[in-house]
């Protein structure tokens, strides 16, 4: 099976190609621009790890043509975003460049050349004011909080557009709180560890009181592979919620991190924005019935996994 993955530099993008690489026959071509949202050195290490695969620096809104009709392949994951909620408030303008521009761009060239499965990253942000938990794929979600949910709505709204009009098979993956080795430094989580090891302010938004379906890397990994092989006779856009199913108190997650690390946190405390949510909590019953699979990786195993990795990657840079 011949499969592109957009963003592949990036977090989950990096580490898909990197699963696939090792534990499949597929043949992986990544694409990235390498953008300076974060650490492009981080990007370039991640690429670095990845076994057999070809890639291509180049951006979502380029011309997509010429590798496609190089490559003819069978399946699309666009893991590709400006990612970051409260970036968004910042820098609107890259979400629609990247999120709905370069979505579109990436889509419209994917049907034109008969994509067998065209997948893609949402998120559980495009909940948005909607209080019911645990969030299931039929809950509303015309609310979304900030410009980012917007534009995973956005996608969302296209590639269901795209499966009714010109019959592409779409599947959309809500991502929840995702973590682990080899991470986005904008996380949380990471921005804590890489505070207290270099015995810095840690921010903590609305003192902690927030709760998160974390996620980790490995489940995620797996969760798509698994996605990627099932035969799933679509007879509608599908959207999978990809999360843990075990809420977590963003303050506990400080709390365990500290007692790892052995530090005492200098913490400044911050209000609540108005555009994050409250809780995410996923209700996965409908990946669990179409793979037989869902993420249940405990958050002490995950960050711990995630605390080793961080030292040892900033020992040897």
């Amino acid at each position: 099976m011949k499969i592109l993955i957009t963003g592949v530099a990036g977090f989950i993008g990096f580490s898909l190609a990197k699963y696939l690489s090792e534990n499949t026959n597929h043949k992986i071509v990544g694409i990235d621009n390498l953008n300076d949202y974060y650490d492009v050195k981080l990007k370039e290490d991640r690429l670095k790890q990845i076994g057999d695969i070809v890639f291509y620096k180049i951006d979502l809104n380029d011309d997509l043509q010429e590798i496609f009709d190089k490559y003819k392949f069978d399946v699309v994951i666009n893991l590709a975003a400006q990612a970051g909620v409260r970036y968004a408030k910042e820098n609107p303008d890259s979400y629609i460049r990247s999120n709905i521009s370069g979505f579109y761009n990436l889509i419209k060239v994917a049907q034109q050349h008969n994509i067998k499965k065209f997948i893609y990253a949402s998120s559980s942000s495009v909940y948005g004011t909607n209080t019911k938990i645990p969030s299931s794929e039929c809950d509303k979600t015309s609310t979304p909080m900030s410009i980012y949910a917007a534009t995973k709505l956005a996608n969302e709204s296209i590639a269901s557009a795209f499966f009714y009009s010109y019959g592409l098979p779409t599947i959309g993956l809500r991502f929840f709180s995702v973590y682990g080795p080899w991470g986005r430094p904008d996380m949380a989580y990471y921005k804590w560890v890489d505070a207290l090891s270099n015995n810095k302010e840690v921010e903590l938004y609305n003192l902690g009181e927030m709760w998160r379906d974390m996620t980790y890397i490995d489940d995620v990994t797996i969760a798509i592979s698994k996605i990627i092989d099932q035969n799933i006779a679509a007879h509608e856009p599908i959207v999978l919620n990809i999360g843990n199913k075990t809420p977590v108190k963003v303050g506990d997650v400080l709390s365990f991190i500290t007692r790892e690390i052995g530090v005492s946190p200098k913490i400044v405390n911050k209000p609540k924005l108005k555009e994050e949510v409250d809780t995410t909590y996923a209700d996965t019953s409908a990946l669990e019935a179409m793979i037989g699979f869902s993420p249940d990786t405990n958050h002490r195993i995950g960050l711990r996994n995630f605390i080793r990795w961080y030292y040892d990657y900033n020992e040897k840079k």
